[in-house]
């Protein structure tokens, strides 16, 4: 079977004998002309990020397509295509030869699953620490009495709320780096 078997080591020997690849790559054979020049065989490694074409020896990115850029997968028996936006915002169908198109897409919906997932997850704590904090600044001065730990509201800190509190400290620090300069 062409999925996940590719050379990867040697034994003490000296001899190559096949290990299993990731179970998010498959090695298939491009139908397309221009990308059978690049490589007779390629890797589609499948991951969170999106879809990367590697090459089966060096392992080096051919083309990587995130999942934005990703427009739909088609299968046969014989074959898979992946329909991406190149550069030029144009839809672009990418055809393979394998037989695992099945695995494949199977895999494809599974990374998709998990990205959905991790949204949804980072909403519920975004909409949570949203709650704790509205809930606190509602309350007057007086009934403040249960206060809330910087810890606590990283904990429930979202990628959003995280990429923000990064750059405020960037620039507090640029700032700060600014004065002392101008007073020396």
């Amino acid at each position: 079977s062409e999925m996940c078997i590719r050379d990867r080591s040697t034994q003490s020997t000296g001899t190559p004998h096949r290990a299993m690849v990731k179970a998010r790559q498959f090695v298939v054979s491009p139908i397309d002309e221009k990308m059978r020049q690049v490589s007779a065989r390629v890797v589609v490694d499948i991951a969170k990020p999106g879809v990367s074409l590697l090459h089966p020896e060096s392992e080096k990115k051919i083309q990587f397509f995130p999942f934005t850029h990703i427009q739909s997968w088609l299968s046969s028996k014989q074959a898979f295509g992946l329909q991406v936006l190149d550069a030029k915002q144009e839809v672009q169908t990418l055809w393979f030869r394998t037989k695992e198109s099945e695995n494949i897409i199977s895999a494809l919906k599974g990374c998709v699953d998990e990205i959905l997932a991790d949204r949804k997850k980072s909403a519920t704590s975004k909409r949570i620490a949203e709650g704790i904090i509205g809930g606190y600044l509602d309350k007057g001065a007086g009934e403040r009495s249960n206060p809330v730990s910087y810890t606590h509201l990283r904990a429930h800190e979202t990628p959003e709320h995280l990429v923000c509190r990064l750059l405020l400290e960037k620039k507090k620090k640029a700032k700060r780096h600014k004065q002392i300069k101008t007073k020396q």
